[in-house]
């Protein structure tokens, strides 16, 4: 495989072939290869060991080993992707069985190149852990390789512009209204419009029981005393109660639901080995696609996948980037189902759809 003429490919991790299947085979890049990509530091292959669990000690392990790291890039927590990314990384072939761990890097030519990676690209790389004092893996990285690009269906579009508080525009004190992105000891991110921040919980007690990916909480904050980007912040537990679930989306699992929203795409990649569709709906300006599913009648979800991709093709005058999707303005879709959110693991909320034919589609000037 081949991206262009210039870069070389390093090879396919032993670790990602389980689960990437002929995703690689697939991908390709539009338009020109990026310098920093054509230039990128001649590893020996990166084979990317499969690793026996992802704990601390076996992530520092690879690291540090000939085979480096492998995993895909999850997505980066600020606009200037040199600054950190966020990598994803898996162990005994288990795609659920997967750790977010932080990039960072003081080598130039390293932070160029993550300057020019995307969500779900393929890397691989060398360096070691920086004791950062909480269960957040941050790691120095000295040596990076690409092991496969996301296809972008959508080269031309401009990039994604971020609308949520920035480091300069929060105060230094104060309450917000988010989105549980994730949860770790000591630790939320929690999505505050589209921007994921670091909320550091100092007692595990202040945490609501049973608090779940994709709740909507209001939280009391204060800014970290920390110059690093992005913008941590630290709950404010002298507050009663620091924080509140004000929609539990687990409490409603397996319960009657209608969903409208704007028809949304996310592309294949070397992760998911289709286009797959969704609805997007603007909730009090944070944003969520529900994907729709039958896990009883795989006719009746490719006939769902089917009618979604068909509106998405027959207008594409009036497509816009999304954090991690592409929208589409001129295709507005409802359906009614039974709410499915049962792990933290799933990317989306899902939509059980039994009847094909509550699947509505309606076109949008």
């Amino acid at each position: 495989m081949s991206i262009g003429s210039t870069i070389r490919i390093a090879n396919l991790s032993k670790a990602f072939r389980p689960f990437l299947g002929t995703m690689f085979a697939m991908a390709s890049a539009a338009g020109g290869v990026p310098p920093a990509l054509a230039a990128q530091p001649e590893l020996a292959p990166c084979t990317g060991e499969i690793l026996a669990s992802v704990a601390s000690e076996d992530v520092a392990k690879a690291l540090g080993a000939p085979a480096g790291l492998a995993g895909t890039i999850h997505g980066f927590p600020t606009e200037d992707h040199r600054v950190t990314a966020v990598m994803s990384v898996r162990a005994d072939n288990d795609f659920f069985n997967a750790r977010q761990i932080n990039l960072i890097s003081q080598n130039d030519s390293v932070t160029e190149l993550l300057g020019t990676l995307k969500r779900n690209d393929g890397v691989c790389v060398r360096g070691s852990v920086a004791a950062f004092g909480n269960d957040q893996i941050h790691v120095n990285v000295t040596e990076i390789a690409v092991l496969d690009l996301q296809n972008d269906p959508y080269p031309d579009l401009p990039p994604y512009e971020y609308r949520g508080p920035t480091a300069e525009s929060l105060p230094p004190s104060g309450k917000l209204v988010g989105r549980i992105h994730a949860a770790a000891p000591g630790m939320l991110l929690v999505e505050v419009v589209d921007r994921v921040m670091p909320l550091v919980v100092r007692n595990p007690a202040s945490i609501p029981d049973g608090l779940h990916r994709f709740d909507t909480v209001e939280f009391a904050y204060e800014k970290a005393n920390s110059t690093g980007s992005p913008v941590h912040l630290v709950l404010n537990e002298s507050m009663n109660p620091p924080i509140k679930v004000t929609d539990s989306i687990r409490a409603r699992n397996g319960q009657k639901t209608r969903v409208v929203g704007y028809l949304a795409l996310f592309p294949r990649s070397p992760l998911i080995s289709r286009d797959t569709y969704a609805i997007n709906v603007d909730q009090n300006g944070i944003q969520t696609s529900y994907t729709l599913v039958n896990f009883e009648n795989p006719e009746i979800f490719e006939k769902l996948q089917r009618a979604l991709e068909q509106a998405w093709k027959s207008d594409t005058s009036k497509i816009s980037r999304g954090r991690n999707y592409f929208l589409n303005g001129r295709v507005s879709v409802a359906i009614e189902g039974k709410l499915n959110m049962v792990s933290p693991s799933q990317a989306n909320p899902q939509i059980i759809v039994d009847d094909f034919n509550a699947l509505k589609i309606e076109s949008v000037e």
